[in-house]
């Protein structure tokens, strides 16, 4: 978990973590957002994963977030380093105090620059560990 700051009031998770976690066992997201915090994903980013459905993540206790207009026009702007979707997360979690769950070293290093917690996917279980859970 990140260090020196406080806890984020939650994660938003990029779709690498969602697939990666979809293809082994969906059902530890649910334990996530149980014992460490909740999940959020934005619908863009859900769009880009074929193994879960609103319906899943709906079970899973995950919130699916529709980015308004204004989110949208600032994930908009050009920046070559991240996708837009990449973009929606970092927004997503500097508006909201949440930690960035992602395995992507780009959108990584941009929520460092921006000062926003970013967890790798793995993380996520080591603290489910850490915390006696699994």
């Amino acid at each position: 978990m990140p260090g020196r700051r406080p806890p984020p009031r939650g994660f938003v998770v990029d779709a690498n973590v969602l697939i990666d976690y979809a293809d082994s066992d969906a059902s530890l997201l649910a334990l996530v957002g149980t014992h460490l915090g909740p999940l959020r994903v934005l619908l863009p980013v859900l769009a880009e994963v074929d193994q879960l459905s609103p319906a899943d993540c709906e079970r899973l206790g995950i919130a699916l977030i529709e980015p308004d207009l204004a989110m949208l026009s600032a994930a908009a702007a050009p920046q070559s380093r991240i996708s837009l979707p990449d973009r929606l997360c970092l927004l997503e979690a500097q508006a909201n105090g949440l930690a960035c769950v992602t395995n992507d070293r780009a959108l990584r290093s941009v929520c460092l620059e921006a000062g926003v917690p970013v967890l790798w996917g793995l993380e996520l279980l080591t603290e489910l560990v850490a915390r006696r859970v699994l």
